[in-house]
């Protein structure tokens, strides 16, 4: 599929989404909605068939600061100073259904877009699917806590990124997947601009070192470069602009304006690298420590851990049975997995430090304590009625949970409900039900067993500790923003 076409759709998804099995048509062509999610996650993705070629075409939905601001800065903020994306388990999810839907009937292939945020899920879905895509000015996955190598893989599909010169968000991390760069006239004018008042700086101030502070004051000037316009054929008053995609005349070539976008690009990361230990501190390190334990995942290794995951979760519940873990699970960074070795002093001195952090949930005094430990009879509770003692699996089943209603904004957990396996073999869930299991109004989230019970400890906690954080960003905003509100009637 070529990159005008990914960046339509995932211009297209940031549109109010069509009902499903809807025929659309988009650019000129016709498209069928074969799925879609839209979740109080904040996520939003579209499922698109194109009539004519039979692709299969996954949009995740970027950053969307005019319909849930809040939401999606406290998405936004956690990922650079948790580095996390608390939308991927909706996002991996409707991938997944994607790739059923194109294998059941005989459809062409599966492709991944996204455009900002929706560019960060299109890189991780697309590594661990190994699946064909095109990201636009995405922020860079493979700096998150998700395994992805840095580059195009060898034996990967191949997966591109549109990055303008001047964006903040895509020079924020590294990319999964090669880069194709493109540069306005003013991003280039921007930057020489920079460089001049620099110089001219240090020779006020001899021995003056502003790079940093230059490149901040240039990503403000260069905001406009973040957005999708730019990848679009489109109809301006002062006429038709063509999409830098096709336009000959975006592409960089001058050695020295290639100089200074690496030299503003390398700034902007560094200041974000600067970012996430300052706001993160010990947190942001131990994460990023326990990345580097793990080390990368080859593309596709997710999907086939998934579907192993799915078949031994079908014994993993049974009256007396014990999850049993094959050597694949050997290198999981469930730091209390003894098959994880070898064993090093940074392993072992990791434990301690969540719990110094004040990370762990599972002791007292942590803020979420009493939802862990609802959570936790709750699941032991099923374990009984099963026949089952509380174990390793069960640990892993409860802080996935745990992170479930983290995401899912459940305050409490009255119930813990193990549900029957669907019709269509897609696997059983575990329920989480805030009120009543008779009361029409009751709160409810859920999560695939098999996912649950192969996810380590460690991961899910984390996850719980990002979207606490990210939900304490978004209250902050929504209070400055009512003092804001209010300063101003007044």
């Amino acid at each position: 599929m070529n990159p005008r076409t990914s960046a339509t759709l995932a211009d297209a998804a940031y549109a109010e989404p069509p009902p499903k099995q809807k025929l659309v048509t988009i650019d000129g062509t016709r498209y069928r909605v074969l799925d879609l999610e839209d979740s109080i996650s904040g996520y939003q993705g579209i499922v698109y068939l194109n009539t004519k070629t039979n692709e299969v075409i996954v949009a995740h939905r970027g950053t969307e600061f005019d319909r849930q601001p809040l939401i999606d800065g406290g998405i936004d903020a956690a990922m650079v100073t948790a580095r996390v994306n608390a939308q991927l388990g909706d996002a991996l999810a409707l991938t997944k259904r994607a790739v059923k839907l194109a294998e059941e009937n005989g459809y062409g292939p599966v492709h991944i877009t996204g455009h900002s945020l929706g560019g960060a899920l299109a890189q991780i879905t697309a590594h661990h699917y190994n699946l064909p895509g095109d990201a636009f000015n995405p922020y860079g996955a493979a700096g998150l806590a998700y395994r992805l190598p840095e580059g195009q893989p060898a034996n990967a599909a191949p997966f591109t990124n549109h990055v303008m010169a001047g964006d903040l968000v895509s020079a924020g991390g590294p990319h999964y997947g090669r880069i194709e760069m493109y540069a306005l006239p003013r991003e280039l004018e921007v930057l020489r601009n920079a460089e001049q008042g620099q110089r001219i700086a240090s020779l006020v101030t001899p021995g003056m070192k502003s790079g940093h502070v230059m490149s901040a004051a240039v990503a403000v000037q260069l905001g406009d470069s973040h957005r999708m316009v730019h990848f679009l054929d489109r109809m301006t008053d002062k006429g038709p602009v063509q999409s830098v995609l096709d336009d000959l005349n975006a592409r960089v070539t001058d050695p020295e304006d290639l100089r200074r976008i690496a030299d503003y690009r390398g700034d902007v990361h560094q200041l974000r690298a600067a970012a996430t230990v300052l706001v993160g501190g010990g947190p942001g390190l131990l994460r990023d420590g326990v990345s580097y334990l793990r080390g990368t995942m080859e593309a596709g290794a997710y999907a086939r851990n998934e579907a192993e995951a799915q078949q031994r979760a079908q014994h993993a519940l049974k009256p007396g049975g014990q999850l049993v873990q094959d050597a694949t699970d050997k290198g999981s960074p469930s730091l209390r997995n003894p098959g994880f070795s070898p064993s090093s002093p940074l392993r072992e001195s990791i434990e301690s430090t969540l719990d110094k952090a004040g990370l762990d949930p599972r002791k007292e005094g942590h803020p979420d304590h009493a939802l862990y430990r609802q959570i936790r009879d709750g699941v032991s509770a099923v374990d009984a009625r099963h026949g089952r003692s509380f174990d390793e699996t069960s640990e892993r089943m409860t802080a996935s949970l745990l992170a479930t209603a983290k995401g899912s904004g459940l305050e409490r957990v009255d119930h813990v409900v193990l549900g029957n396996p669907p019709s269509d073999g897609s696997g059983a869930r575990m329920f989480l039900v805030q009120g009543a299991l008779d009361n029409p109004a009751h709160l409810r989230a859920s999560i695939a067993v098999s996912e649950a019970v192969n996810t380590p400890v460690e991961q899910s906690l984390a996850k719980a500790e990002q979207l606490s954080q990210a939900q304490q960003v978004a209250q902050q905003d929504h209070a400055q923003e009512q003092t804001r509100t209010a300063m101003r009637m007044g």
